[in-house]
């Protein structure tokens, strides 16, 4: 593969167009065999999934979510598991769910003399979650991209809610809902469904209802209110984390 296919797309294209070096490959991507539940796709052994059934199964999300957690790497092979998607169609459905009773969930505003330093140090781990996906997705590694819009951005959501629940204070709005939203922002390449419906039917409802609801380090919304918000997204504007502060956290984290 490397030194014939992959070798002669470089030549060729260097001397189709010789003079716009611009047009050649800037980058090439491979795998390996696609794989179905660790297995290799076959229709004579009957091990194949139609892509029709698959959404017709579980769903064009959780389709999606499986084949971004089915891997990136060169020396591996891409796995398809029915497993992951299944178990994707209840995390998103918790997703949405979870999401849906911020509605009526007792939120409190930001105390103009500051917040308590646990606070701070989960919205800088956002900024740091939110840094570390745009690299992931910048390669094109999906699973790693995966790894950090939905599986630690859920988790620093759990670890906020559970503190307030044992310090005994309610959630801060601006920041409940920037995490909220800034999940949602950076899932949605991957399952943009269920984040266009949890924007559109919760996130604005949230900033629709009034008070201080908005979100301490998202994206800033400019001039009126998008119809159509997946084509007017754009990717989290967060300021860089505080590496002293992260490392406190993760040493606190470490120690309870």
């Amino acid at each position: 593969l490397l030194r014939n296919h992959l070798a002669m797309c470089l030549y060729t294209h260097a001397e189709i167009w010789r003079d716009s070096p611009r047009l050649w490959p800037r980058a090439i991507r491979t795998n390996g065999h696609l794989l179905l539940n660790q297995q290799k796709m076959s229709k004579s052994t009957g091990n194949f999934l139609l892509l029709s059934t698959a959404i017709q199964t579980y769903g064009a999300d959780a389709v999606r979510f499986a084949l971004a957690d089915a891997g990136d790497a060169v020396e591996e092979d891409a796995n398809f598991s029915e497993n992951t998607a299944d178990k994707a169609v209840l995390k998103l459905y918790n997703l949405a769910v979870n999401a849906e009773a911020l509605k009526t969930a007792k939120l409190r505003n930001r105390d103009p003399d500051g917040i308590w330093w646990f606070e701070m140090a989960i919205e800088n781990e956002m900024r740091s979650v939110v840094e570390q996906a745009k690299k992931a997705y910048d390669r094109l590694q999906f699973r790693d991209a995966l790894q950090y819009a939905f599986f630690d951005m859920q988790k620093l959501r759990d670890t906020y809610a559970n503190w307030c629940r044992l310090v005994g204070v309610e959630p801060l709005e601006d920041l409940t809902m920037a995490m909220l939203r800034t999940q949602v922002l950076m899932m949605s390449p991957i399952t943009p469904h269920i984040c266009e419906h949890i924007y559109a039917n919760i996130i604005e409802h949230m900033a629709d209802r009034g008070g201080d609801n908005k979100p301490a380090t998202a994206v800033e919304k400019k001039g009126t209110t998008p119809k159509t918000y997946s084509e007017t997204w754009k990717w989290p504007e967060v300021k860089a984390p505080d590496p002293v502060l992260s490392s406190a956290f993760n040493f606190l984290q470490n120690a309870l």
